[in-house]
């Protein structure tokens, strides 16, 4: 499908890559420009579930009719919160570009908007990373998720957390990528509110050789145990981002890795005295009657959406409520949320692996 726009006397149309593939390296290239990646590092490699061929069909481009060329790319990614077996639909949105001589002419707007309309009837929930908290409030997107940072230690050859071994993804034996896939679909998919992972993530991860990864084994039956992701080419350099372990280990992994720089969810607040939280993201309510059907059953009922004009109406435990769209998303999912839903653990967890 394409869209023509006629913006500050310059068309431009916008389209995907999905249809158009040959524009891919373009996109690549502007984005490393933009975000000022440089050999040996690469966007491509460190976002590959964005622009993963998988999901070409959800990466938006502006094309200027005259030139042909590709002029701004927005990248979204539909994935599934999970935890405790209850699911909730979100899009993810990342690799947002504009090629300078082409900015302040709405090109960024039409592709949200039309990415919008796009997944409108199955999304509930976007999430978008940025600091630029004027310009996102704009399209009713507030702050979303607190985040803790457990240490300042940065491991080294001679610094490391005992008894793991570092190593990559793709230098796994099957059995030990089966036992690592396990403990996270066991351990993070119930524990954390975080990222479910189908077979073709775990294969996107598999290949992403830019993470680090530690191991450590089991002395009884030599299976992986515990693991954990430091680093991500030149994202989240020196920071712990993902851990998994079993619910019996847990406790001991966190002490572990505690003086390390290591990014929680801040439910994992009771581990630790006095950590600053920080939000993690932003996000905007696409969908309410997805959100409430997720809420509504989480919950046990507890807590259904009702009407959303201007404010957000809700009833929370037998009583009617009224708060803003900004004050519901984090009052719901923090940073520091309402007293009242902390109870529910719902700050997401979108560890560095999945993150774009």
């Amino acid at each position: 499908m394409y869209l023509k726009l006629t913006m500050d006397k310059s068309q431009y149309i916008i389209s995907t890559l999905a249809e158009h593939p040959d524009y891919f390296n373009d996109v690549i290239k502007l984005i490393d420009n933009e975000f000022r990646y440089s050999e040996p590092f690469s966007f491509a490699t460190d976002f590959a579930p964005l622009v993963h061929p998988h999901n070409f069909a959800n990466s938006f481009i502006a094309i200027e009719q005259s030139s042909q060329n590709v002029v701004a790319h927005l990248g979204t990614l539909p994935r599934i919160l999970i935890k405790n077996k209850s699911e909730l639909p979100i899009l993810m949105i990342g690799g947002i570009v504009t090629e300078k001589e082409h900015r302040n002419k709405n090109i960024f707007k039409e592709l949200m908007q039309h990415a919008f309309s796009v997944h409108q009837n199955n999304i509930a929930l976007v999430f978008l990373w940025s600091e630029l908290n004027d310009i996102y409030e704009k399209f009713s997107f507030y702050r979303a998720g607190g985040i803790i940072e457990t240490g300042k230690g940065v491991i080294t050859s001679d610094k490391t957390p005992e008894g793991f071994i570092k190593t990559k993804f793709s230098q796994l034996s099957e059995e030990e990528f089966s036992e690592i896939k396990n403990l996270y679909r066991t351990f993070n998919e119930r524990y954390f509110f975080t990222l479910k992972r189908s077979s073709l993530d775990w294969s996107i991860i598999h290949e992403m050789n830019s993470i680090d990864l530690f191991i450590k084994k089991s002395e009884t039956d030599g299976k992986v145990e515990s693991y954990f992701c430091y680093g991500k080419g030149k994202d989240l350099t020196c920071i712990i981002h993902e851990l998994s372990t079993s619910k019996e280990n847990y406790e001991e992994l966190i002490s572990t890795l505690a003086s390390f720089k290591t990014w929680l969810p801040e439910t994992e607040m009771k581990f630790f005295i006095n950590k600053d939280v920080l939000y993690s993201s932003f996000v905007k309510i696409l969908n309410r009657n997805l959100l409430n059907n997720f809420l509504y059953t989480y919950t046990g009922s507890e807590l259904t959406l009702l009407t959303f004009e201007g404010e957000l109406e809700f009833t929370f435990k037998g009583s009617n409520y009224k708060l803003s769209e900004k004050e519901f998303t984090e009052g719901l999912l923090g940073p520091n949320p309402l007293a009242e839903f902390v109870e529910f653990g719902l700050s997401p967890y979108f560890t560095g692996t999945d993150s774009i």
